[in-house]
């Protein structure tokens, strides 16, 4: 698989966030308002907003989600 498959294969995520903006999990302990959700190695941060999603972050796996928020 190329980079570019997995660029595309993100925006297809990000076309079905819009659509659908609870396909994230609540992570009250990163922040009462953000959502997160997988997609391949990394996880996405975002925030429900009026119209649609603020995006706030999007990290590999590996890296300690804790730390990146503090």
């Amino acid at each position: 698989m190329s980079p570019y498959d997995d660029h595309r294969s993100l925006a297809k995520y990000f076309e079905a966030l819009a659509d659908n903006l609870s396909l994230g999990t609540t992570i009250d302990a990163i922040h009462a308002d953000y959502l997160c959700f997988e997609h391949r190695s990394h996880l996405i941060f975002y925030k429900a907003i009026k119209y649609g999603a603020l995006l706030v972050r999007i990290i590999h796996k590996s890296m300690d989600v804790q730390r990146q928020f503090s």
